[in-house]
């Protein structure tokens, strides 16, 4: 039945090319593992693996302490390794039920987990942390100071690994690792969602906004070197966060996240909320466009300096000049970032 369902499977690729799916989808995954339990303790979960897997997957990460882990926590590892996974540079992320409450780039990765976790540090007890580069024994001390649920790298010292497994605080924690896989995420992959009655079926969303790309600018005040950087930072996490989304970020780390909101207008002063006395001087990023000038003269309200937004609404033209009445830098992407 497998060899059958491949040779289906090529020959619709050959001859429908131009179609994205066949009429009939048929789906091949292996269980990689037994998740602890579903969204809730009634239910049940799985873990199955892609077949000809090539990337970086939770599928082949080696556990190297804690017992099986919940539907909840594998979403949310997933979430975190997705988010750091866009940066060429060592970078950490901090997520917790389904948001990135952190999200900071540096140098050195004991620093870049400190300024992620303390972007909120009362609801960062008990999420889940990931590290795109090697764990150290210094880093695994910041680490067991505060509780969380797990983490996820790419290596850890022998050093690390011995203080994450005999930590008090971290006695129940998952200490996870990408193991003999290059970092890479694999391309051409399909985002499923259970419906009644079927599945719906899309690509997923792996267009990126390579670092240094040129930004469509609107307003007459350019972004520097150092907003532009800090606006694709915001722009590769507000992807991965529910919309409406909005994402503050300063000094290459995020400041405050409105995340799940009907009204883009909600999602801001939320993350204005997060961000506090911190929001002067950030840049904003939106997931989707800004219809109405009401949110720049918010933003200019709170101190930010740049914006970056897809585009393509109505009044554009409009944005662009509001921008430049508070002397706001504005870049257009061009792609469209929503999450449900």
């Amino acid at each position: 039945a497998s060899y059958d369902m491949d040779i289906y499977n090529n020959m619709n690729k050959e001859l429908r090319r131009d179609e994205f799916l066949p009429q009939t989808l048929f789906l091949k995954y292996s269980k990689a593992m037994e998740l602890r339990y579903g969204e809730n303790p009634h239910q049940r979960a799985a873990f199955f693996r892609e077949p000809d897997l090539y990337g970086v997957s939770l599928a082949e990460a080696e556990m190297h302490k804690g017992g099986p882990i919940p539907y909840n926590m594998a979403y949310d590892l997933n979430l975190a390794l997705e988010i750091v996974m866009e940066f060429d540079k060592p970078a950490v992320a901090v997520v917790k039920q389904g948001v990135p409450l952190g999200v900071a780039l540096e140098k050195d990765l004991v620093k870049a987990y400190l300024k992620a976790r303390d972007v909120e540090p009362a609801s960062a007890v008990g999420a889940v942390v990931a590290f795109n580069g090697q764990v150290e024994k210094r880093a695994a001390k910041e680490i067991t100071a505060t509780y969380n649920e797990a983490i996820i790298a790419s290596r850890y010292t022998e050093g690390a690994l011995e203080l994450l497994r005999s930590a008090k605080k971290a006695a129940n924690m998952r200490v996870l690792q990408i193991v003999g896989k290059k970092w890479t995420k694999q391309a051409g992959t399909l985002n499923l969602r259970s419906v009644l009655g079927g599945v719906l079926v899309q690509e997923n969303d792996d267009l990126l906004l390579p670092e240094g790309a040129h930004l469509k600018v609107l307003s007459k005040r350019k972004p520097t070197r150092k907003q532009l950087a800090d606006l694709i930072l915001a722009w590769k996490v507000v992807k991965h966060v529910g919309s409406n989304a909005v994402v503050l970020a300063k000094d290459l780390q995020t400041i405050g996240t409105g995340a799940n909101q009907i009204n883009r207008m909600d999602a801001m002063r939320i993350a204005f909320e997060k961000a506090g006395d911190e929001s002067v001087g950030c840049v904003m990023a939106f997931d989707t466009f800004i219809p109405m000038r009401n949110i720049i003269d918010e933003a200019s309200r709170y101190g930010i300096t740049a914006i970056i937004q897809p585009g393509g609404a109505l009044r554009d033209d409009e944005i662009g000049m509001a921008c430049d009445e508070h002397n706001i830098a504005l870049g257009l992407t061009g792609m469209r970032h929503f999450k449900h």
